[in-house]
């Protein structure tokens, strides 16, 4: 019987990689489900990497802009993966998002949680999506506010970023694997 393996394209492991993925595979031979790719040292590098192409200082605050969840597991999720990208740089990394439980975006992005931040309001954002979409606008929607108030950069949605495309060929390669033992 040939294996399948499904690697969710879900940067946390809350409610859809839990339970919806599972459940629409489950009693089905041969399949198997990987974790969510997030949060991931693979991401964070990716973040990193999209943040100095935006020519955002290694010192500069930044808000890791996500997508948002009810999900407890999810926002924990969000909140690991914005510590691992402040592992790789200075400045502080804080989280925002557009939609679901936790602080809203716009108002982490005015906060004065750090002196950088108190000093000139601004911080950049380093956009926590895999792709375009509703919630992609949503942050664009809210950087643009800032950027009228003064400049703030923006990285795009991770995409197909080197680091995205390799995480998500271990994950089969592994899950491929443990199907073959």
């Amino acid at each position: 019987m040939p294996a399948v393996v499904v690697v969710p394209l879900l940067l946390t492991s809350g409610y859809h990689a839990r339970v919806d993925i599972p459940t629409m595979v489950q009693g089905v031979d041969g399949v198997v489900v990987t974790a969510a790719l997030g949060p991931d040292r693979a991401i964070a590098r990716a973040l990193l990497r999209r943040l100095e192409a935006a020519g955002v200082a290694d010192s500069e605050d930044v808000v890791l802009g996500a997508a948002g969840s009810a999900d407890e597991d999810a926002l924990r999720d969000v909140e690991e993966a914005a510590a691992l990208l402040a592992a790789l740089r200075s400045g502080p990394v804080d989280v925002g998002y557009v939609t679901g439980a936790g602080p809203r975006l716009d108002t982490v992005l005015t906060g004065t949680g750090s002196a950088a931040r108190a000093q000139n309001g601004a911080a950049a954002i380093a956009t926590y999506l895999l792709a375009d979409g509703s919630m992609a606008d949503a942050i664009r929607d809210v950087a643009a506010d800032r950027q009228r108030a003064g400049g703030i950069a923006l990285t795009e949605p991770l995409g197909a970023a080197p680091e995205v495309v390799d995480l998500v060929t271990r994950r089969w390669f592994d899950a491929l694997r443990s199907l073959q033992e």
